[in-house]
């Protein structure tokens, strides 16, 4: 698949580099897990043994040996270990820079990729571990910049990327998906479903949709969701479990966490709820 970055050929004279750390790391399950954080530097692992998990916005990828993963900077992202094996993970902390802008923000790209010369990426990243810390600052400064330049140019390489300026196509494509959410709410919606609706594979479509309404495809239906949901329980008498299946929820268990979660409440004592408050109300006034 030939690479796309046309509209950014410009910019790229203008990439700084900033790199923050760089070292290599044995882990095993117990002390190597997260959920749902946020930073604003990106990250690389490339990893020489085991097998880890990896959610990036949304989607999961399985990273194992000569796989290069990058978590870009600002991202949602869960990680762990797959099994009970050390994994043996090469990894920085950085940030690219085009005048301001952070160098994922003007593409998108795959995260997960398994560069050609694993030898080569390897070698690369030992090398700038070796430059921390430095007796030389501005030597090795120099050098940080230019092995995290042949990293990032080896990581696109080996697989697509392209601009990230989602046009008016786009934007109708995507208005497209939402009205397909709020209209098949009772079915089982997956971001693989969507992706191929709006023509686009699963990863590009979520950074695309991301990026045009500053929220991920799966919060997006879960708002419309939450939002029928507390409409269905203050305004109707259906029951419980005929709402929960209306809103795509089998599990009448699953559908009540996911209420409380979000309302506080669980279904039915978010209705006694509503239903005081407006008796309440009603004494007040008379």
């Amino acid at each position: 698949m030939p690479h796309e970055l046309t509209g950014v050929t410009g910019y790229l004279p203008n990439i700084h580099n900033d790199i923050y750390c760089a070292y290599k790391s044995s882990l095993n399950r117990k002390i190597w897990h997260a959920q749902h954080q946020r930073t604003n530097y990106s990250r690389f692992y490339y990893i020489l043994d085991g097998v880890c998990r990896i959610t990036i916005n949304d989607i999961e990828y399985t990273a194992t040996k000569n796989h290069l993963i990058l978590i870009p900077a600002n991202s949602d992202y869960s990680y762990s270990i797959a099994d009970d094996n050390t994994m043996v993970k090469l990894w920085c902390h950085f940030n690219s820079m085009v005048d301001g802008t952070s160098l994922f923000d003007l593409i998108t790209c795959n995260y997960l990729v398994k560069p050609a010369d694993p030898v080569k990426m390897e070698t690369l990243f030992q090398e700038l571990i070796k430059t921390f810390p430095n007796s030389y600052p501005i030597i090795s400064q120099l050098r940080q910049q230019a092995l995290l330049s042949e990293i990032l140019m080896e990581f696109l390489q080996s697989g697509s990327y392209r601009m990230a300026s989602p046009g008016s196509e786009n934007r109708m494509e995507l208005d497209r998906i939402i009205t397909y959410m709020e209209t098949h709410l009772s079915e089982k919606i997956t971001i693989s479903r969507l992706a191929s609706l709006a023509h686009m594979n699963a990863n590009y479509f979520i950074q695309v949709f991301t990026k045009t309404y500053g929220t991920s495809p799966l919060k997006m239906l879960n708002q419309i969701k939450l939002e029928n949901i507390r409409q269905s329980l203050e305004k109707t008498d259906d029951p419980i479990s005929e709402i929960a299946l209306r809103m795509g929820f089998d599990d009448i268990s699953y559908f009540s966490k996911f209420t409380k979660k979000y309302l506080g409440f669980s279904p039915r004592d978010y209705r006694l709820y509503i239903k005081n408050g407006n008796d309440e109300q009603a004494g007040d006034m008379e």
